[in-house]
């Protein structure tokens, strides 16, 4: 579904004319569901609506065109890369190695890149890793991913020193 409201907003920079075709999308993916889904569908609208809102802004649309390589690629400092497994937003599998790709194409030998197993976007233990799950889960942060951080800034300051 992200995919089709991506390709659409790209495809189309009169937000008018996207927002009706994320409406007629909506509608079409509606139909496709259980009369159960349709109601979980119902009780969140305004969480869709919100969303859809969204993905016109300015800001979303640069950042679905944003390319980080090429600046990635001139990164020198010291950097670390993390993402939940289960990170529906920034997917692991997808954006974690062409990060490394491009730190090593600018000859960056200090970075570290780490998949998060079972931790969502935010970096919460997860089930699902959809955003619905957010404001279910309790942890405000793993405290595995911040070991990783906490060891991380320990090992590049003046404290691991």
């Amino acid at each position: 579904m992200q995919k089709k409201i991506f390709a659409i907003v790209k495809e189309n920079s009169d937000s008018a004319a996207a927002a009706l075709k994320l409406a007629a999308l909506l509608v079409e993916l509606t139909a496709s569901l259980t009369e159960e889904q349709k109601k979980a569908v119902e009780a969140s609208a305004g969480l869709a609506e919100q969303q859809m809102k969204m993905v016109l802004t300015p800001w979303f649309r640069h950042f679905l065109t944003y390319d980080p390589k090429p600046v990635l690629e001139k990164v020198k400092c010291p950097v670390l890369a993390i993402n939940g497994e289960k990170d529906l937003q920034v997917d692991p599998k997808l954006n974690l190695p062409p990060i490394e790709a491009a730190l090593k194409a600018a000859g960056n030998s200090d970075y570290t890149v780490k998949e998060l197993p079972g931790l969502n976007h935010l970096l919460q233990a997860s089930k699902t890793g959809a955003i619905s799950e957010y404001q279910q889960i309790e942890e405000t942060i793993n405290p595995a991913a911040l070991e990783i951080v906490a060891d991380w800034l320990v090992k590049h300051t003046q404290c691991g020193k």
